[in-house]
């Protein structure tokens, strides 16, 4: 009797049972994404805290499109900051002056008649003009203030038009020719503001 085809392996003491077949995974190894039986889970998202390239203490107001306002952009100017750009402008104006009458005394010889002394007073109003005036309308600071590190701000913020730089100007004189009583309404006003700002309707800002 012909015996059935048999398998030489199943019936040898050493190979044991037939193995089963392997178990389908459902991932494969990252090397291999391709060769995987069941398609990978998708990347999690973003995560929406703070990152490394966001410092953990940003605010909303840093985003782009957001002004940021300087801090103390609107603390008064204090008075001795404008004392001293005063005294600075007035100094200045006191060397216009040394130098005028030396050269009056070189050209004059020494004699001063009352018309040259009228030339002379004028020819120092002049120089007032220009720095007190002209130079903040174009500049908005008088070299004094620029000293201080401060500016002249109207009241959009801007530099002052010539007829408020000349009202400033006049408050300076009334000052002046009143022995400085009117810097007593700055330390009523709440801005700090003089005789000047008042006048003028500007006032004075830290320039940086």
């Amino acid at each position: 009797m012909t015996e059935k085809n048999r398998d030489s392996l199943a019936e040898h003491p050493l190979g044991g049972d037939a193995a089963p077949p392997a178990k389908s995974r459902g991932k494969t190894l990252s090397l291999f994404p391709d060769v995987s039986e069941t398609p990978l889970s998708p990347a999690p998202a973003a995560p929406s805290g703070p990152t490394a390239s966001t410092p953990a203490g940003s605010e909303e107001a840093d985003e782009p499109g957001e002004p940021i306002e300087e801090p103390g952009a609107d603390a008064p100017v204090t008075f001795a900051r404008r004392f001293a750009a005063g005294l600075a402008d007035i100094v200045i104006l006191g060397l216009f002056g040394a130098l005028e009458l030396a050269a009056g005394a070189i050209l004059l010889e020494l004699r001063f008649p009352p018309g040259a002394l009228l030339g002379l007073g004028a020819f120092l109003f002049l120089a007032a003009l220009v720095l007190l005036v002209l130079v903040p309308f174009v500049w908005g600071a008088t070299p004094g203030m620029a000293l201080a590190d401060l500016r002249v701000s109207a009241a959009d913020g801007g530099s002052p038009t010539l007829a408020a730089a000349s009202l400033r100007f006049l408050g300076a004189l009334l000052t002046g020719g009143l022995a400085g009583i009117p810097l007593l309404i700055a330390a009523f006003d709440r801005k700090g503001r003089t005789l000047s700002d008042l006048l003028s309707g500007t006032t004075l800002i830290p320039a940086r």
